[in-house]
């Protein structure tokens, strides 16, 4: 029985391909022969059982191909065979592809390493701006364009990543401060520095016995500062003074004071301070405009039933001429709902932040009814105190109104005409020398005058034409347009001071201007 063993392992040739390293065959089929190239005779052993199998004959002498005879070998040890042959027709083919490609040898390598040398030294440097510039042109023409939209997104996102929380506390302090700043100070806010209380001590003198002193009396009022380091209150308040003081608010310090100046016909005065402790920290206010009807205006002052400053509250309620009770002229005045209490004379009007008058008065015997000396006054006062002399303008006459349509027909009045009467001329006065009785007075300054003595005053009302003459000064002339016989003629009228009460008794406020 014939057993056949085939070992093969891996050598390394020049093909790098498989053969057989050891190769045994035993069979009984006819000995064939074999080439193996690159193998040597050493490398090939032959066993059988047979003593007559034959040895294998050498090998070349070119050590190239190796004979082995009398061995039969199968067609796949034939294909393995083939393959190989194959591999090596095409090993020398790659061999010269190899062959013809050029290398680079160390002549050539140094000339390009030179070469880049060259460029590194002919190109310029580049500065730190030009890279930062190219840096921005390579990002713009990468970037896409922002939109506004996105560039304020972008600012708030960075204002908050910067901005450091705010508390609470800080966000309503920011609040507070906002609306200082936005919100005018109020009444009660320019008061408190502003407003101050007087104290006089009076004593009426005799008018029948003038060498007998009268008992001294004890009253208080109120006061507030304006520019130029002036107080202003009312007359009647430091009327016959021997004495006058103020205070201001929480201080317990009296500081004298003197009358500068006192306008009767108004009920105002000017006071004045020496002590320059008294003017630390006040406050001056401004003069503002007459209120409308139904403005809200505030009250401030030191009335009775109390050392602390006082707030009241109220609206304006009419607009008019009014006879004021210290002198008995009759001058614009403005009524008002607010409490008017005996300490409140001379104290100051709110309307917002600005003074729009001068408490002096209210009717004791009538609840809400209170009156204020308003702006237009007090100013004309003011301009007459830089003058050393207060006085208001009069033309003294007496007058009477042309509501009845019989009367403008006897004084061949047209439709369209309005005005009064002239009844009686002071002979003293200036327009003694130009009107006479029984003219009819239609316009004054180029304002009409209605049949009901009414002039337009603060565009939707109106008031009486003796205010016109009252804010002129007596050095001045008023422009008196009048009917005469039924003819129109015109005449520059000059004013006298407003007459005393005593020279007018028997005259109805009414009748005389």
């Amino acid at each position: 029985m014939y057993r056949s063993v085939c070992t093969m392992s891996r050598f390394c040739c020049n093909s790098s391909g498989l053969v057989p390293r050891f190769l045994v065959v035993c069979n009984n089929s006819a000995p064939k022969t074999a080439t193996l190239r690159y193998v040597s005779s050493s490398n090939l052993r032959c066993f059988s059982s047979k003593t007559s199998t034959p040895a294998p004959s050498d090998t070349a002498k070119d050590k190239i191909t190796s004979v082995v005879n009398n061995f039969s070998f199968s067609s796949i040890f034939q294909g393995w065979m083939n393959g190989l042959i194959q591999q090596e027709k095409e090993q020398p083919v790659v061999n010269e592809a190899n062959n013809t490609t050029p290398s680079v040898t160390h002549q050539e390598k140094e000339e390009s390493k030179s070469s880049v040398d060259e460029a590194k030294n002919t190109t310029p440097p580049v500065t730190h701006q030009e890279k930062e510039e190219s840096s921005v042109d390579e990002a713009k023409n990468t970037t896409p364009p922002v939109t506004h939209q996105e560039k304020e997104e972008s600012s708030v996102d960075e204002a908050k990543n910067t901005t450091p929380p705010v508390t609470h506390q800080e966000k309503e302090e920011s609040i507070v401060d906002e609306a200082k700043k936005t919100t005018p100070p109020s009444a009660i806010d320019l008061a408190l520095n502003s407003v101050v209380k007087v104290f006089t001590v009076s004593s009426k003198p005799r008018l029948f016995q003038p060498w007998q002193i009268s008992m001294q009396n004890e009253c208080s009022g109120s006061g507030f500062l304006i520019s130029g380091k002036k107080i202003i209150t009312n007359a009647h308040v430091v009327d016959n003074h021997t004495s006058v003081k103020v205070q201001k608010h929480g201080s317990a310090t009296m500081y004298k004071a003197k009358v500068r100046m006192i306008g009767h016909e108004c009920d105002l005065a000017i006071l004045e301070v020496d002590n320059d402790e008294f003017w630390e920290g006040m406050n001056f206010l401004e003069l503002g405009d007459v209120p409308k009807l139904q403005e809200e205006v505030h009250l401030v002052g030191y009335p009775c039933g109390g050392d602390s400053i006082s707030v009241t509250k109220g609206v304006v309620s009419r607009v008019e001429l009014k006879e004021y009770s210290h002198s008995s002229t009759e001058l614009l005045t403005v009524q008002i709902d607010a409490a008017i209490n005996s300490g409140n004379s001379g104290g100051p009007v709110f309307l917002g932040n600005k003074v729009a008058g001068v408490a002096f008065e209210g009717l004791f015997w009538s609840d809400g009814i209170g009156y204020m000396i308003p702006t237009p006054v007090v100013k004309h006062f003011l301009d007459c105190v830089e003058e050393k002399h207060v006085s208001f303008g009069s033309m003294n006459i007496s007058y009477q109104m042309m509501g009845n349509a019989q009367i403008r027909d006897y004084f061949k009045m047209s439709k369209d005409m309005t005005g009064i009467l002239v009844n009686e001329i002071n002979p003293l006065s200036d327009a003694y020398n130009f009107l006479k009785k029984d003219d009819v007075i239609l316009a004054i300054d180029g304002v009409p005058i209605g049949n009901d003595s009414k002039v337009p005053f603060l565009n939707q009302d109106t008031v009486d034409f003796k205010h016109l003459v009252s804010m002129k000064k007596p050095s001045e002339t008023a422009l008196i347009k009048v009917l005469r016989e039924g003819k129109e003629c015109e005449f520059n009228v000059g004013l006298k001071p407003v007459m005393d009460y005593l020279l007018c008794a028997g005259e109805t406020a009414s009748s005389i201007a």
